[in-house]
């Protein structure tokens, strides 16, 4: 289970807070004849909106989200077949861990592979942290404007370096004023830089101290 701020500048929606929960399933003969058996796949319950800005409150929490409120899926006989939740509960076991309960309408008649599916599931699944999935922030002028004095005196190549790493510090600093806002992040450790992303990593079970990044002689 993973949080998640992200935003679609295409539509401009303003930056959400969404989880997503992925769910491997041991591999198993779907009966379809024309692909190979056998089939390997997950459940995908993405961009789920809950009303939760701490991770940690899950615990024995209910949930009915609606259908514009989730983009879920699992993948059989090469589609991918729309999932809804109907309901999905969270338990805390106790540091990083929950229990999720939950009740899927599998669409298999939707892409013609299966009559439609109630599943109802019982699982345990590991809290990872909260990514931040923003666009990249752009250099402004006077970072432009440092870049051409360091290529005159050091080359293009420590140029680029050098406004690679403005990039991402701005990108940390716009990410960290926007996850303040959407989420409670005294139940994450100092974000850190992970597959060309932001990562918070989750505190489990530790005692909680607040953490501030430095920008422009200003603490944010």
């Amino acid at each position: 289970m993973l949080a998640r701020i992200s935003q679609n500048p295409s539509t401009q929606i303003e930056p959400e807070l969404t989880y997503d929960i992925t769910i491997p399933l041991e591999p198993f003969d779907s009966g379809l004849d024309h692909v190979s058996q056998p089939e390997a796949t997950s459940f995908r319950l993405q961009y789920l909106k809950l009303p939760v800005r701490d991770w940690r409150s899950l615990d024995r929490r209910s949930f009915q989200i609606e259908r514009d409120d989730q983009d879920c899926s699992i993948y059989i006989g090469v589609v991918h077949n729309p999932v809804e939740i109907e309901s999905i509960k969270f338990t805390h076991f106790g540091g990083l861990r929950f229990r999720i309960d939950c009740v899927l309408l599998c669409c298999f008649e939707f892409e013609g592979v299966a009559d439609n599916e109630i599943v109802r599931l019982s699982v345990e699944v590991e809290f990872q942290g909260l990514e931040s999935a923003l666009e990249s922030k752009r250099s402004g002028d006077l970072d432009i404007a440092k870049a051409g004095q360091i290529a005159s005196t050091k080359g293009k190549r420590e140029a680029r370096r050098y406004l690679k790493e403005m990039d991402r510090k701005h990108r940390k600093i716009e990410a960290i004023q926007v996850a303040s806002r959407l989420a409670d992040l005294t139940g994450y450790a100092e974000p850190i830089w992970e597959r060309g992303k932001l990562l918070f990593p989750r505190l489990p079970r530790v005692p909680l101290e607040a953490w501030t990044i430095e920008s422009n002689d200003k603490m944010v």
